[in-house]
């Protein structure tokens, strides 16, 4: 029988193998009386200023062969490129211009001639590579944070924030919680954004800009999203990527980039230190990660030059990293402080592989922040391991290495004078940290005393800012 199916099957496809020869039609030969864009693929999204390979199909093998765009509704053809050959290939770019004019982005028609055969419209979106920072000045940025000098300490330390700005750290970051913004649901209060960012522009400072879901281990989102029994808890029910949470988020950023950027701000991070939440609650990592997406997705229509992202701690474990938001961020930011795990301060020396560290989790596309980044001077007989002259190596080594690492476009230090006792108490409450190490990091971290006496670190912060702008 099996033979028999074998002779069977063989017949048939010997009677079959005419008739499929008859099925068989002939590659078709390019057609010269029309012309087809193979690619890009309508409603694609383009980088402007990269290249891309146009591709087209037809149209007579000698004719000249012209690709052309407009603006979608302008009907203002711009040539992208002329050729006397039709080879079917040609890179093309987008030209920067085009996003100076249509900041969200713009639709643009392309089309293709070879003689006197016209090929229909490919529409595409034309956006500006926020991975760039294109908001940036080029090079290395650099701020230090300054505020709540005690009155007696109030001129030293505004002439200590004048010589940094004359170093050359010309940036601000500004920190806003979303509670803040909006403490009751659907309603919000940019008295103080409005305030503070015009205080910036008088004083001719760039800023950088945190609006902070997460911070560190709590939530900062309007009352409406968080549990009444735990407020560093979601509100049962509620997920991170929930639709309203999303869209009321996106609503207030509608409100406020428009004026970050005319400020000149670059980057938004929207959560701050957030491995720290993430890791106590790993059922929210996706739905943040998804959160993430659609804000950034929301501010690129708003104007596709600023850049979004998050922060992580410069202690970000690996095994969170895996399933990480790399992917949704422009730029990575880090806070970096030489304090580790346990509380100790670490060896300066070591700040170099500290840096290479954060820099392994960074795309290879992307940017290096540093939000943050300090080191307590402690007490004189103290609980971490830290002293005036660590205090002073750590902000000289760090930026020497700063400024052999392109890829760090912006670093922030903390603080620029010591904390008072009111702000330490104030942290406390709001970390819901009160160890003594904690409080001394907290008490020492500036690189002035709090009566505005200078510590060694200062000369050794003038110094690297004035390097990082020769």
């Amino acid at each position: 029988m099996r033979a028999l199916h074998t002779i069977t099957i063989f017949a048939l496809l010997l009677g079959l193998i005419p008739l499929l020869s008859g099925c068989v039609e002939p590659i078709e030969e390019e057609p010269e009386d029309s012309v087809l864009i193979t690619s890009p693929e309508p409603n694609r999204t383009i980088i402007v200023g990269q290249s891309l390979i146009m591709t087209w199909w037809g149209g007579p093998e000698d004719g000249l062969c012209r690709a052309e765009y407009t603006v979608e509704g302008e009907d203002q053809w711009q040539p992208l490129f002329v050729l006397e050959e039709n080879d079917g290939t040609q890179p093309i770019t987008f030209p920067e211009s085009l996003i100076e004019t249509h900041v969200e982005g713009v639709y643009v028609e392309l089309r293709m001639s070879v003689g006197s055969i016209l090929s229909d419209v490919v529409v595409l979106r034309v956006i500006a590579d926020a991975h760039e920072l294109p908001l940036l000045s080029a090079g290395q940025q650099a701020s230090v944070v300054y505020s709540g000098a005690q009155p007696d300490a109030q001129a030293a330390l505004d002439g200590a924030f004048n010589q940094s700005y004359s170093a050359g750290a010309d940036m601000y970051q500004l920190y806003f919680r979303w509670s803040e913004l909006e403490a009751e649901n659907g309603t919000l209060d940019l008295d103080d954004f409005d305030s503070r960012l015009q205080t910036l522009a008088t004083a001719n400072y760039t800023p950088y800009c945190v609006i902070s879901t997460i911070d560190t281990n709590t939530l900062q989102l309007p009352a409406g999203f968080v549990s009444e029994s735990n407020p560093n808890a979601l509100k049962e029910g509620v997920d991170f990527d929930d639709q309203l949470l999303v869209q009321r988020y996106e609503f207030m950023l509608s409100q406020v980039v428009p004026q970050l950027v005319e400020a000149g701000c670059f980057f938004i991070s929207v959560g701050n230190e957030v491995d720290i939440w993430l890791q106590a609650n790993p059922d929210q990592q996706e739905h943040f990660f998804h959160f993430v997406r659609r804000v950034r997705q929301h501010v690129s229509s708003i104007d596709s030059r600023m850049a979004v992202g998050v922060t992580f701690t410069d202690k970000i474990p690996v095994a969170l990293w895996t399933n990480s938001l790399i992917g949704e961020c422009d730029a990575i930011a880090f806070t970096y402080y030489l304090t580790g795990e346990d509380g100790q301060v670490r060896d300066p020396a070591n700040v170099a592989d500290h840096l290479d560290r954060m820099l392994s989790f960074v795309g290879a596309d992307q940017f290096m922040l540093i939000q943050e980044a300090g080191c307590p001077s402690g007490y004189a007989t103290s609980n971490i391991g830290a002293s005036e002259a660590i205090q002073r190596d750590f902000y000289a080594n760090l930026m020497a290495e700063v400024k052999t690492r392109p890829r760090i476009r912006y670093l922030n230090a903390m603080h620029l004078g010591d904390y008072s006792a009111a702000q330490v108490t104030e942290f406390e409450a709001f970390y819901g940290l009160s160890e003594p190490g904690f409080v001394e990091f907290l008490s020492t971290l500036g690189m002035h005393h709090a009566d505005g006496t200078p510590k060694p670190a200062f000369q050794a912060w003038l110094d690297g800012v004035a390097a990082l702008n020769q």
